[in-house]
């Protein structure tokens, strides 16, 4: 950590905004990529569930209610 820290102090100011600019894309990048796994997973999950809750032979338990 102190390398990217000395190498960025080590920057003209012109470039230091250029760099500030790409770890700002580069973290949006890896933070949609970890929040599109997430809505993956949990549509997967929920495709199971509805499977497993949703069908007609639980229908009779839901007429109990």
């Amino acid at each position: 950590m102190n390398e990217l820290l000395s190498a960025f102090e080590a920057l003209p100011e012109n470039a230091k905004h250029e760099a500030l600019d790409y770890l700002e894309f580069l973290y949006n990048k890896y933070k949609n990529k970890e929040l599109c796994e997430k809505r993956y997973w949990h549509e997967v999950g929920q495709e199971t569930i509805n499977k497993v809750w949703d069908n007609k032979e639980d229908d009779v338990y839901a007429e109990l209610l």
